[in-house]
């Protein structure tokens, strides 16, 4: 019998899997993204002309990446609250929340129940390549929390894969792109680039007559 845990981790990758074009509807707003960081980053922050630019390219990543968080992170997070899978704000728990019932998963299960395994292992696969690349890179939470549900969920099918292809290994990489980090790591609040003080010219010591 399928333990319980291991049915919510298949119940978030249907979770997932019904979410694939609604988050492929947003490609356009994470492409812009995209745009924006590498106009940004050509800009220097200590260069009157381009400290102007700066602010306005920031001011246009908060509304663009809020619009992100609100329709696609936040709702993700609330899924794994609900279904119990893990703490979001802790990602470790992913793992070790559902590690013990899948260690000896293929001991418990009936030949029936393999054929939904395969299929859940596939639909996640699925939504994995086909869900918008940026979605696991142009942000603070995806990344690790992909990578984490990529490692718990190859454990969990390892012993489900008839002809050994090792698809887990194939997934792309999970990382912050390096000329998006500098804005999407930072507090929302906080993205403004402030121009850093000069420091105050030091006073020539007068010399004391002998």
């Amino acid at each position: 019998m399928i333990p319980n845990r291991v049915k919510n981790l298949f119940a978030f990758i249907d979770y997932l899997h019904s979410k694939i074009e609604h988050y492929q509807s947003f490609g356009g707003l994470f492409s812009e993204l995209e745009s924006l960081g590498n106009k940004r980053r050509n800009l220097i922050p200590n260069n009157y002309f381009d400290k102007k630019k700066l602010d306005e390219i920031n001011s246009e990543i908060k509304n663009k990446f809020e619009v992100i968080n609100s329709e696609i992170i936040q709702p993700i997070k609330q899924k794994a609250t609900e279904l119990n899978i893990c703490n979001p704000e802790k990602i470790e728990t992913l793992w070790n929340n559902n590690i013990s019932e899948i260690e000896n998963l293929h001991n418990e299960v009936n030949e029936n129940e393999v054929k939904h395994i395969v299929n859940q292992k596939d639909k996640y696969l699925h939504f994995r390549l086909n869900a918008p690349r940026n979605l696991f890179t142009q942000n603070d939470f995806a990344p690790e929390f992909f990578d984490e549900l990529d490692k718990i969920l190859k454990e969990l099918f390892k012993d489900f894969d008839e002809y050994k292809k090792n698809e887990f290994d194939s997934l792309p990489l999970n990382s912050v792109e390096v000329n998006l980090t500098t804005f999407f790591l930072k507090d929302l609040k906080n993205l403004e680039v402030k121009t850093p003080k000069q420091p105050e010219k030091l006073k020539p010591k007068l010399k004391i007559p002998q």
